[in-house]
């Protein structure tokens, strides 16, 4: 593992992750000067909607009798809507390898009929049991689904370099659910105290292994539920922001909170290589939205940027995307579509109530700092202090 690549994927996943879903909050406020001070085009200035990404505040000292406190704590910032949501996060750097030599492998091969994938190292701690924690992470935590392995099919710095702007398009964040739940399937355990292999396709995410067990996961229900919901949580919050500041005297246009729900989902596509096309099939289905995707992305640049015969779109469509990244693309409009659903039924922004996201796979924080022991069988030296700092969470 190269812990360097590991910290720096580590910081700019993040940071693509907030900035895209951050992307509906810029497109709220696309008002020249010029406009804006005619009254008719008069926006209040709403405040950033806020998130923060850390790692574990621990008790290094330990527990009697064993184990770890554990506490989560909420930054002095409001969350605009409600509590912050929490996801733990475990970041992983792979390495590239031509084949496997395991004829059982799914990637079996040999030099010269390579099977190339990436290999990522499971349990690599000292004391082998980097899963186990995790799972008593997730366990005590509340929530399976909202402690994930982070797995970025980037190996280098210099492919770090290319595919800025796309690292989430690459990476996959795989739960502990997802993971556990195909095991107990399969009868076997990942934490059982043994080094394990992650191995993944460049491009079809669906083929991956674990070894020494050979366990197959296939295709992962929807690859893009933690993301989808971050998305939405995050919609959630400027929707929020903006009803909080806004004017009476001026009333915002429900049809300008739709563009920017369009602009959205535009940008967003953008970055997963999804045609125009296909974004006006997935709105099919929202009536006002059909009525205006079309003027929205001819007057914007987005529309040099998705006509293939602009000088823009070759740095913008890199590829035709594989059905692995388009099913993380639907599942995020899905996540996404409550609220597109709610503009168009909606008549007054002003008293309309917004939907709240659902916790499925995120953690509500009940109180601005929650603790909690971990690893409490046995001697606290079954994990070691570096264990829990490598393992970061981000709040929404």
């Amino acid at each position: 593992m190269n812990s360097k690549i590991e910290k720096t994927l580590e910081l700019n996943i993040t940071h693509e992750l907030l900035s895209l879903a951050d992307s509906f909050w810029w497109f709220l406020q696309p008002i020249s000067l010029k406009r804006y001070w005619r009254p008719n085009w008069r926006f209040p200035l709403i405040p950033s909607p806020k998130s923060y990404a850390t790692g574990l505040h621990i008790n290094l000292e330990g527990r009697t009798g064993g184990g770890y406190d554990v506490c989560i704590k909420s930054p002095p910032i409001q969350f605009q809507g409600g509590k912050p949501r929490l996801l733990f996060m475990q970041f992983k750097a792979g390495i590239e390898h031509p084949f496997n030599s395991n004829s059982e492998s799914i990637f079996y091969g040999d030099p010269t009929a390579p099977n190339v994938h990436i290999e990522f190292d499971i349990n690599s701690n000292n004391k082998r049991n980097q899963h186990r924690l995790l799972q008593d992470l997730a366990s005590k935590a509340g929530n399976k689904d909202a402690v994930v392995y982070v797995f970025p099919r980037i190996v280098t710095e210099e492919q770090l370099v290319e595919n800025i702007g796309n690292l989430i398009v690459k990476t996959s964040f795989i739960s502990i659910s997802d993971i556990d739940s195909k095991a107990l399937i399969k009868g076997i355990s990942i934490a059982d105290g043994n080094p394990h292999k992650f191995r993944t396709c460049y491009n079809d995410y669906s083929r991956n292994e674990i070894n020494l067990l050979l366990l197959l996961l296939g295709e992962i229900k929807n690859p893009g539920k933690q993301l989808g919901e971050i998305f939405a949580i995050r919609m959630y919050r400027a929707l929020h922001s903006l009803q909080s500041v806004q004017m009476s005297e001026f009333p915002i246009s429900k049809l300008h909170i739709m563009d920017a729900m369009i602009r959205h989902i535009l940008y967003i596509g953008l970055n997963f290589s999804v045609s125009f096309d296909s974004i006006r099939f997935y709105f099919r289905e929202y009536k006002e939205f059909s009525s205006r995707i079309n003027s929205i992305k001819d007057s914007d640049s987005l529309s040099e940027e998705y006509d293939p015969n602009s000088r823009a779109f070759e740095p913008q469509i890199k590829y035709s995307p594989s059905e692995s990244v388009l099913a993380i693309f639907r599942d995020i409009f899905k996540s996404l579509s409550q609220y597109f659903r709610w503009i168009e039924q909606i008549t007054n922004f002003e008293k309309a109530e917004i939907p709240t996201p659902p916790a499925l796979y995120t953690i509500e924080l009940s109180n601005d700092e929650n603790r909690f022991a971990i690893m409490e069988e046995g001697d606290s030296s079954i994990i070691e202090d570096t264990d829990l700092e490598d393992i970061t969470y981000s709040l929404f």
